[in-house]
């Protein structure tokens, strides 16, 4: 049986999209309605996914919503990093959920494993670059410190 969930061109493979999408950053609006679209989709699916891929989808699902109050100014810096996790999320996590849910429960004990193992990576992708857009937050509040010389409540 074909594993639909690896059928998805990757990312990265997709020439026209990777010139483009790195000038302009995914609006914070377009990342919030994929991930409300995870969460909906792992809310209801939750009995269909085993334990420990759910608990990694779901820790994938929170870890990026704690991006969301920052988005707009990380994303302006590392552009990069934020359009690929961005379509890490799109064209990965998301449609490959949907295609393991498509296969019959039957069939799921089979592909479990394999799907689990994509799952991690793509967990470990997203992860990459999330770390990379909180240095840009965490680099600008040490030079606000620094500049600030350390003296509480100047802003």
């Amino acid at each position: 049986m074909l594993i639909r969930w690896r059928r998805r061109p990757s990312a990265s493979s997709s020439g026209e999209a990777a010139g483009a999408a790195v000038s302009t950053p995914v609006p914070m609006t377009a990342l919030d309605e994929r991930l409300a679209s995870l969460r909906g989709l792992l809310t209801a699916e939750r009995s269909r996914i085993r334990p420990d891929t759910f608990d990694l989808l779901w820790a994938v699902l929170e870890y990026t919503e704690g991006l969301l109050p920052s988005w707009d100014r990380s994303a302006a810096v590392r552009a990069a990093d934020a359009v690929q996790l961005s379509e890490t999320l799109t064209l990965r996590v998301i449609p490959g959920l949907e295609d393991f849910l498509l296969l019959p429960d039957a069939d799921k004990p089979a592909h479990a494993g394999t799907f689990h193992g994509d799952v991690t990576r793509w967990a470990d992708r997203i992860d990459r670059h999330r770390r990379r857009l909180l240095r840009v937050l965490t680099s600008r509040q040490d030079a606000r410190r620094e500049i600030d010389g350390g003296q509480p409540g100047r802003r």
